[in-house]
């Protein structure tokens, strides 16, 4: 049922969307909120790679602009990709670096096993 229909699933008692949010206690308010914050602002970092260069370039009038936009469009698309990864693959280097000889071999265990839980939902 979409929300804001009385008596849904989605509301428990029923009532509208905002009848809900007002049963709501604090805690689960700002847990919703936060999760909703961290979702724009770490989104917002895949809109700029992804969507940004789709966006910004120009589409042009003739087959020949056309092409050209295309190709500047892929050429800045695999260069943000490129500096990210450069980045991320720095730092992920200079934190196997930190971690010592007898921990560097449990890693990987411990990353799979983490993995796991959060596809189980445990914790």
């Amino acid at each position: 049922m979409p929300i804001g229909v009385r008596g849904g699933a989605a509301h428990g008692a029923g009532g509208t969307i905002f009848e809900a949010i007002a049963r709501m206690d604090l805690l689960t308010w700002a847990a919703s909120t936060g999760t909703a914050l961290v979702a724009g602002v770490t989104g917002s970092g895949h809109c700029a790679l992804m969507c940004g260069p789709l966006s910004c370039a120009p589409i042009g009038i003739t087959p020949r602009e056309r092409r050209r936009s295309t190709r500047a469009r892929h050429i800045g698309r695999l260069v943000a990709y490129g500096a990210v990864g450069a980045v991320l693959g720095t730092l992920g280097g200079g934190a196997t670096a930190f971690a010592s000889g007898g921990v560097r071999q449990y890693l990987p265990w411990l990353m799979a096993a983490g993995l796991v839980f959060m596809a189980l939902e445990v914790g």
